[in-house]
């Protein structure tokens, strides 16, 4: 089975993992800044070891290649997203 049938659509898999990995990505540097600062994530307010924990959650290797990430999967969710909508 390639398809995923929702809400009365059909996802491909493929979208459908997409979304979930952004789900997880997004969930986890919402939640990782939470712990770290009670809100939105600032690399200069959490420091190097605040930094790290991120960088250890979210598999990413630096703030550069964690945003570089971040922007893939939420184009691709908007992009698996607006396609649904219409």
């Amino acid at each position: 089975m390639d398809q995923l049938e929702a809400g009365g659509g059909v996802l491909a898999l493929t979208e459908a993992s997409a979304l979930v990995e952004g789900r997880e990505l997004f969930l986890t540097v919402r939640v990782t800044a939470g712990l770290l600062l009670g809100g939105p994530f600032d690399p200069e307010a959490v420091g190097t070891g605040g930094r790290d924990f991120l960088w250890r959650e979210t598999g990413a290797a630096d703030l550069t290649s964690l945003e570089t990430r971040l922007q893939s999967c939420a184009g691709s969710v908007d992009e698996i997203v607006t396609k649904a909508l219409r």
